[in-house]
């Protein structure tokens, strides 16, 4: 009578444990029209080549007589931004991979004869500033939108950062200014630098969760960490708003 007892609380037990067990959540099925996302990739390393190539053949041959094409391809480049600037493009609009091919292809001349390198940043900060009006009016979900506004932002703020790294820090300026924009807020200077109440700074932290955080996403970036920034109408003392993971 004990053994039945016994067989009958363990049979119990089991199926009061398997009861415990959640029942599986069947899968959703896809939604019509949707297509898969896939990370972004430059797939595009004989073009780097070759612009390293020309880099190092400039470093080594010398600059002799070619001030004159670097300025010459500088103001084209400007003239055409001038020209996107007055129109309202698509995102698939072959002008901006003309301008992207232009961009790139003139950081190894400004790079290796250490010419005009204040020019060639400050139409690159032109460029994100006229490419970000642009993408107003694009679609953001779609992959064309993200690709070509990340290809110009992410990709012309590469070109400067290697441009950087090549130079004398004397040939660049330590601050590069982007757009102006108008603010009723309180404000305040912090290392010649004016910010707003409800600005956002960007920063990249030292750990590698930070590194994780900037380039674990289908468009890599560099930054990791943001702050919002609160600045005392009667004081001026700006403070942060900011949350650390590490």
């Amino acid at each position: 009578m004990k053994k039945i007892i016994v067989v009958v609380f363990l049979l119990l037990a089991v199926t009061y444990l398997l009861l415990l067990i959640p029942e599986r959540e069947p899968s959703l099925p896809p939604t019509a029209g949707s297509v898969q996302k896939q990370p972004f990739v430059w797939n595009q390393d004989l073009y780097w080549e070759a612009l390293e190539a020309k880099y190092r053949q400039l470093q080594q041959s010398g600059c002799t007589d070619i001030q004159n094409r670097i300025a010459n391809e500088l103001i084209k480049t400007a003239g055409l931004l001038l020209q996107i600037s007055q129109k309202n493009l698509g995102p698939d609009a072959p002008e901006f991979a003309e301008l992207e091919q232009k961009i790139f292809e003139a950081g190894p001349l400004v790079s290796g004869c250490n010419m005009f390198i204040p020019e060639y940043i400050r139409l690159v900060t032109d460029m994100r500033a006229v490419v970000k009006r642009q993408s107003e009016h694009w679609d953001m979900n779609s992959d064309v939108s993200r690709i070509t506004l990340y290809r110009l932002l992410y990709g012309g703020r590469t070109a400067i950062e290697e441009i950087m790294l090549q130079t004398p820090e004397d040939s660049y300026p330590v601050m590069i200014k982007g757009t102006d924009v108008p603010s009723q807020t309180p404000a305040a200077e912090v290392r010649d630098v004016t910010i707003h109440s409800g600005d956002i700074l960007v920063s990249r932290g030292g750990a590698p969760t930070s590194a994780l955080i900037a380039r674990g996403s289908d468009y890599p970036g560099n930054f990791s960490h943001i702050a919002f920034v609160y600045v005392d109408p009667a004081t001026h003392v700006a403070n942060i708003v900011e949350s650390h993971i590490e």
